[in-house]
């Protein structure tokens, strides 16, 4: 067993009676989102109407997962939005994405885990609150501020996030290397 820090998406499927019946597109749906969280190589695990997706290191072989779990989170809410836009049975969810520290260990039988603190509670909290948008906890928030644009929030005691953003560093490294040539180059030309 090892203990590490994890990062974890919880969508609450807020009328999971309905959406477990499988009817109107669901399914196939419920399927893309199954590629969506197996592409990101997070461990999936189902709890009565809250689905987790787990970027433990011990199952992604990556120990910096917290920006992954974020774009995982926002695929996940397009997905949804475009299967309610485009399907009469709606799935209501909320989201959230959290990081913490549990027990895990990666076993013949797919990932096992114990949260500690109150990491899954923190998390279940936030993705009940959310209606349709990403929520972030200050950890995972604090620990990608220069990746992701949020805006704060503060509700039954708890400091929260709404993903604004996910800010592209690849254009931004670009634009910066452009400008610092074109400065360069100036300066050059000025003696």
């Amino acid at each position: 067993y090892a203990i590490q820090c994890y990062n974890q998406n919880f969508p609450n499927i807020k009328n999971y009676g309905d959406v477990r019946q499988g009817k109107g597109g669901v399914n196939e749906t419920m399927n893309r989102l199954k590629d969506v969280v197996e592409e990101s190589k997070a461990a999936i695990y189902e709890n009565s109407s809250y689905l987790f997706f787990i970027f433990a290191p011990a199952k992604t072989k990556a120990f910096n997962n917290e920006l992954t779990a974020i774009e995982t989170a926002e695929k996940i809410r397009r997905v949804l939005d475009d299967h309610n836009r485009l399907l009469k049975q709606k799935i209501e969810f909320g989201m959230s994405a959290h990081f913490g520290t549990m027990v895990a260990r990666q076993g013949i039988n797919g990932l096992k885990f114990m949260s500690l603190g109150n990491f899954i509670s923190t998390a279940k909290k936030l993705a009940s609150l959310s209606d349709g948008e990403v929520f972030l906890s200050n950890e995972i928030r604090n620990r990608t501020a220069t990746d992701v644009k949020t805006e704060k929030h503060s509700e039954q005691d708890l400091e929260y996030h709404t993903l604004v953003e996910i800010r592209n560093r690849e254009k931004s490294q670009k634009f910066i290397r452009e400008f610092m040539s074109k400065m360069e180059k100036e300066e050059k030309e000025s003696n």
